[in-house]
């Protein structure tokens, strides 16, 4: 208990909510400056489970950017499934989707910003909470966060989003982000899973979905 007290407090030492504060601000300028970017290469895998653990399907996708269309990105999609996903699985992380670029457009509101050791590294971890909007569907979702930003270099280690209070049938809702360690790269992720729980009378579904981002380009 002695030595772990002592490496939190040496890995620690000296950190700030003020700093951690003020590195959060210089990662919402930054994200501003990607926020028309999109990833070039997108690999993407999903399991759908039914209620018991089984294994009913996968879904395995490459997207490739070909271009941009209204500023959109436009990918050919090369898709594989087995099994019987029964689940029609639609997401796509953007570069405004991350809390950076969320606290950059004031839709941010901060819980509390402390430090915390993990593996002998100090971070910055940061609650919050979020607003959402869904346009096409005309809604706005609440969102609850955690992010960790590394006390020495100022970058992103890690984002944690859940719904607290998601529609039925929704059960569950989260979707953890994980970023480069290259202190110099944009603050854009490169890994994303999202971890969704469903239930409607006995029908139960969960769906585990990872995607890894690439090359992060902008618009012609």
């Amino acid at each position: 208990m002695g030595l772990a007290l002592m490496l939190v407090l040496t890995a620690c030492a000296g950190a700030s909510s003020a700093e951690g504060e003020r590195l959060w601000q210089a990662l919402a300028e930054k994200a501003k400056q990607f926020a028309g970017f999109a990833p070039a290469h997108v690999e993407s895998h999903a399991e759908v489970f039914s209620g018991d653990g089984e294994v009913r399907g996968t879904v395995t996708e490459v997207w490739t950017l070909r271009g941009w269309k209204k500023g959109e990105p436009d990918y050919e999609v090369q898709r594989q499934e087995t099994g019987k996903p029964d689940i029609n699985i639609k997401f796509r992380v953007t570069a405004q989707g991350t809390p950076f670029f969320a606290a950059s457009q004031g839709q941010l509101r901060f819980q509390r910003v402390i430090p915390e050791a993990l593996a002998d590294r100090c971070f910055f971890r940061f609650e919050f909470a979020a607003t959402q909007e869904d346009k096409a569907k005309g809604k706005t979702m609440n969102l609850e966060g955690v992010a960790w930003v590394d006390a020495k270099s100022g970058a992103p280690w890690k984002v944690l989003y859940r719904v607290p209070n998601p529609e039925k049938p929704i059960k569950k809702w989260e979707l953890t982000l994980v970023f480069p360690s290259d202190p110099q790269a944009p603050p854009l992720p490169e890994q994303v899973t999202l971890h969704m729980e469903g239930q409607m009378l006995l029908w139960k579904r969960s769906v585990v979905l990872t995607q890894r981002l690439k090359e992060w380009t902008a618009a012609d």
